[in-house]
């Protein structure tokens, strides 16, 4: 993730299946076969620490309740990322 960031990618941009990068994390922390053993958490401070915007809404359907909280944790401190 750091190497990808590291090449200053679109962070606005959305796949051909209507995911962003933040909406890809969450998916991928919700449902990859390895979700257990991945820290996407990690992933996700390194996106938000680029700019990646983030949706309240993103907040509110995190399925998981470490990420829920990761995130509002992350609004609080940082209230202009919010969207």
């Amino acid at each position: 993730m750091s190497d990808l960031l590291g090449q200053r990618p679109d962070l606005s941009h959305v796949n051909r299946c209507g995911g962003t990068l933040l909406s890809t994390t969450l998916h991928g922390s919700e449902n990859a076969p390895d979700r257990d053993g991945a820290d996407h958490i990690a992933r996700l401070e390194l996106a938000l620490h680029a700019g990646v915007a983030l949706p309240r809404s993103a907040i509110r359907s995190a399925g998981r309740d470490d990420v829920a909280a990761f995130l509002q944790d992350w609004v609080e401190a940082h209230p202009g990322q919010a969207v």
